[in-house]
């Protein structure tokens, strides 16, 4: 029988839901088609005690790939983008979240081509490899 698409992200909620169980669990939601044009889910960051939640709209470009969110241009105007993962988040660190964990298509074509310039530009100077 063929798998059916879930409608309700509520499918990918796992029953014992901790912070960190979600930041994983949102990986593997495909409850809408936003996934199709995002690398990867931006869950949320921070402590979740936290006392101030900042909350953006969706993840740009920047969050898209870094899989973080606020480490864009809005975590730079705002300076508040996100720690270094080497910095431990405190009681004082806000917790940043977006509306949506995924970006919306609008800019999947920007996304695609700044990751294989990347790409490009980390192989720079390697001889390529041709089977024989």
């Amino acid at each position: 029988m063929a798998s059916q698409k879930a409608t309700d992200a509520g499918v990918f909620i796992p029953a014992h839901a901790t912070l960190p169980v979600l930041q994983k669990a949102v990986q593997k939601c495909k409850a809408c088609d936003l996934y199709l044009h995002a690398t990867q889910a931006v869950p949320g960051d921070g402590p979740a005690e936290a006392r101030l939640l900042l909350i953006g709209e969706q993840p740009g470009n920047e969050e898209d790939l870094a899989g973080k969110p606020f480490v864009g241009p809005a975590g730079r105007l705002t300076g508040l983008s996100s720690k270094p993962e080497s910095e431990e988040p405190t009681f004082t660190s806000p917790m940043r979240s977006n509306i949506s964990s995924l970006k919306n298509g609008a800019n999947a074509a920007f996304t695609k081509s700044l990751r294989l310039a990347r790409s490009a530009r980390a192989n720079r100077g390697r001889r390529p490899k041709f089977e024989t």
